[in-house]
């Protein structure tokens, strides 16, 4: 079961600008937006698999367009070299659509930079991770960014291997 707060804190929510529709809001259980050694992560032990935000261009993640550098490890957070992301997205769930980041490059053994994730939307997004820990398959590149319902189906049809939680707060001037 995947949780998802909005706020720089973790423990306040982000008022949204139109706070009636519900579909703006994000749940006060969204974990905090973080980067770094300790940023925001998710795991699966039965693969033994840990992907973190490292680095992003926004804090927490803005209104437009987002850049996210990601690292995919092991559990004890060492290198899997033969781990290949296959698909990316970025799923509204509120509203059943998603964009696809229109680069994806592997950096290293472990960091995945994801650009120009369009998440045009205030509101939870779910950024859906297919990984192939064990390599053999297709590394994705990248779509068109626009979005549509069809980002999110992944190679094969098969479900995201992890889900990172993000909430875009409400936009302001500054946004």
């Amino acid at each position: 079961m995947l949780t998802a707060a909005c706020g720089d804190d973790g423990e306040a929510p982000i008022v949204m600008e139109d706070a009636g529709d519900p579909a703006s809001a994000c749940p006060p259980t969204t974990p905090a937006f973080s980067t770094g050694a300790m940023g925001l992560s998710v795991t699966d032990p039965e693969l033994n698999l840990k992907v973190r935000v490292d680095a992003a261009s926004h804090q927490p993640p803005r209104f437009g367009t987002n850049d996210w550098t990601i690292a995919i490890t092991d559990m004890n957070g060492q290198p899997l070299p033969q781990a290949q992301l296959t698909w990316a997205c970025a799923f509204m769930p509120a509203h059943g659509h998603g964009s696809n980041p229109r680069v994806v490059e592997k950096l290293d053994p472990t960091l995945w930079r994801l650009e120009r994730q369009n998440m045009s939307m205030q509101g939870l997004w779910e950024i859906q991770l297919w990984i192939d820990p064990d390599g053999g398959s297709k590394d994705f590149t990248g779509g068109q960014g626009g979005i549509n319902s069809m980002a999110c189906t992944g190679p094969q049809n098969a479900l995201p291997t992890l889900v990172l939680p993000a909430c875009v707060p409400r936009r302001t001037d500054a946004s």
